[in-house]
C-alpha cells in the first residue's frame, strides 16, 4: 500500500477486533515516536466495519528470520554474524524498553532480515492492542522479550526451531560451537 506520503507500507488487517478506539489511539501514541533501524517504524492504526488495520514500514526483499535461517538448509551461522544481529536487535530492544514498552513479537516469525544484514523486528504495536488486557506488567513483558531473544538466537544459529520447552538442544550446539562469551551472553539472556 502507498500512503498520502508516497511511502509504501505494509499493512496487516484483523476482522473481528473489538476494540475501544483509546486503545488504538493510545498504542498509536506510545509506538510512533519510536523510531530505530532495528524496528519496522508503526505507522498507523486504524479501525473499518469491525476490522482493524496496522500500517507499518515497508522493506521490499525482508524475509523472516524463519525463512531465512531454518526453512533453508544450510550450516550454523558463524559467530560473528550471530554477535551483528544480537547487537543490532538489543539496541532496537534498548530504546523500545526504555520508552515503558515491550516488544511483545521476539520470534523467529516476527523479526525480519532485510538486505544489508539489517535485522528489525516486525509487527510492533499489534499484540499491545489486540490483548490490551493483558494481566502481565510492562515489567514481565520486558523480562519476557529478553527470554525470546535468547531463544531467537539459539535458533537462528543453529538453523533449528527450539521452543523454551526443547532450547537445551540448541544450547548444546551453540556450547560446542560458539566462544564462551557467546555462550555467556545467551545464558543472560535466557
Amino acid at each position: 500500500m502507498t500512503g498520502f506520503d508516497s511511502q509504501s507500507y505494509a499493512l496487516r488487517r484483523f476482522e473481528n477486533v473489538k476494540i475501544n478506539q483509546s486503545v488504538t489511539k493510545n498504542s498509536l501514541a506510545k509506538w510512533l515516536p519510536i523510531k530505530h533501524p532495528a524496528i519496522i517504524s508503526l505507522n498507523s492504526i486504524s479501525q473499518e466495519k469491525g476490522a482493524t488495520f496496522f500500517s507499518h514500514a515497508y522493506h521490499p526483499l525482508a524475509v523472516t528470520l524463519k525463512e531465512k535461517f531454518i526453512e533453508r538448509l544450510g550450516p550454523i551461522l558463524r559467530e560473528e554474524l550471530v554477535w551483528s544481529m544480537l547487537s543490532q536487535l538489543l539496541l532496537g530492544m534498548r530504546l523500545v524498553h526504555k520508552n515503558g514498552l515491550a516488544i511483545r513479537v521476539v520470534d523467529i516469525n516476527h523479526v525480519l532480515l532485510t538486505p544489508g544484514f539489517r535485522v528489525r523486528y516486525g509487527c510492533v504495536g499489534i499484540s499491545d492492542v489486540l490483548d490490551f488486557e493483558s494481566r502481565k506488567s510492562v515489567k514481565e513483558l520486558q523480562v519476557e522479550d529478553m527470554q525470546k531473544l535468547g531463544i531467537l538466537l539459539v535458533a537462528s544459529a543453529a538453523r533449528t526451531n527450539f521452543s523454551s520447552s526443547s532450547i537445551e538442544q540448541g544450547r548444546a550446539i551453540i556450547r560446542q560451537n560458539y566462544s564462551s562469551q557467546f555462550c555467556d551472553m545467551i545464558d543472560v539472556l535466557l
